[in-house]
């Protein structure tokens, strides 16, 4: 299953933006960020504020898909985007199995520990989503493993 637009894309993070709500028990409320970009997803009443990003493709990869730049339609350079500029606190990754959801796998790993992974070795990158604009670098999940959440 390829890029669909961006609102439905849209619509798809939006949902496992809720879903990963489950993982938190200690909070009265939290805020969606607003808008294309954002310095983060979720950000919880105690201020602390979550990246999340939801993959159709990592369970057949095994790599979870970690943006750093997104090529600009008009002028084809490309700005920074994703880990590059993320604010947040930490990061959730689903791996989605829209077929069998009991097959989905999720993890919550600290922004800084994941900048450590993907800078720590030259990594492969691919040009994937939002109509192959987005720069990305390819992390094999056994090399976070020790981040990942039961379901």
């Amino acid at each position: 299953m390829g890029y669909k637009n961006f609102h439905t894309e849209l619509k798809f993070g939006k949902k496992y933006e809720l879903k990963s709500l489950q993982f938190f028990d200690n909070f009265t409320e939290y805020k969606q960020s607003e808008g294309d970009v954002s310095e983060w997803d979720i950000r919880l009443d105690n201020g602390t504020t979550y990246e999340t990003k939801a993959d159709r493709y990592t369970l057949r990869t095994n790599n979870l898909c970690i943006e750093y730049g997104t090529l600009d339609k008009k002028t084809d350079e490309v700005y920074s985007s994703g880990l590059s500029t993320s604010k947040s606190d930490y990061w959730i990754y689903w791996a989605v199995d829209e077929k069998n959801e009991e097959n989905n796998k999720v993890w919550k790993i600290p922004t800084e520990q994941l900048r450590e992974i993907v800078y720590s070795k030259d990594r492969k990158t691919r040009n994937l989503g939002n109509g192959w604009r987005s720069r990305c670098y390819l992390i094999p999940t056994e090399e976070v493993q020790d981040y990942l959440l039961p379901l």
